[in-house]
């Protein structure tokens, strides 16, 4: 009975860790769309859009400005998260995981959801509209990326389709970097941080394409 309370608890604890793994990429993914989903909607109402034009600004000058910026609120964000999941509630044992690792999986996975955010402030024409594309786009990547249901439980179609969304890849790394203190030799590793990157720069593309249609 005591050893069957015991399997119980290891089961739930791997679990909790895995499944907090897996969320915490989805805050960073989240937390950072809500930074740009409005900011050019919002410049554009303003009539500082105008002005930027008019005074020769380029898109890209545009789109790298709102990156920097919106990167140190970023990483307030992301370094308060991870202070409260590896200091405050002491998810799993810090000495067993790859910390700095994590820390820049975090920061790639946040700077995916500002880009993200960039396309939708870019493409829509209102506040109301922005946040329902981005809660609209949001949840489904949430769903069919394995963080509330694992991939090997889905349909062929959807688990090649989830394979390839922003989150997925990186809240696996996140896991082995975490749980296993894997490197990036891994491939579990290394491909998290291939395709947040990959993502990052067409998310950028895609917003630079709206503010040149929208000039």
């Amino acid at each position: 009975m005591r050893e069957s309370i015991h399997a119980l608890h290891c089961n739930f604890l791997c679990l909790r860790g895995t499944q907090s793994k897996r969320i915490r990429s989805s805050t960073a993914l989240g937390i950072s769309i809500g930074l740009t989903a409005v900011v050019l909607i919002q410049e554009r109402k303003e009539g500082l859009m105008d002005r930027t034009w008019v005074a020769g600004v380029s898109v890209a000058e545009i789109i790298i400005s709102q990156v920097v910026t919106q990167f140190f609120i970023l990483l307030v964000q992301i370094i308060l998260m991870l202070v409260f999941v590896l200091w405050v509630f002491q998810v799993y044992n810090r000495s067993a995981g790859n910390i700095p690792l994590l820390m820049v999986l975090a920061l790639l996975q946040g700077m995916t959801g500002m880009s993200f955010g960039l396309v939708i402030s870019a493409i829509c024409g209102d506040e109301n509209t922005a946040l329902q594309v981005s809660i609209a786009t949001f949840y489904p990547v949430l769903v069919l990326s394995g963080v509330l249901w694992p991939l090997e439980g889905m349909p062929t179609v959807l688990r090649y389709l989830g394979s390839a969304l922003p989150m997925t890849y990186p809240a696996q790394a996140m896991r082995a970097a975490m749980g296993r203190g894997w490197g990036l030799e891994y491939e579990e590793v290394w491909r998290g941080f291939v395709l947040g990157i990959t993502w990052f720069i067409v998310f950028l593309f895609i917003a630079g394409i709206g503010l040149r249609i929208r000039k």
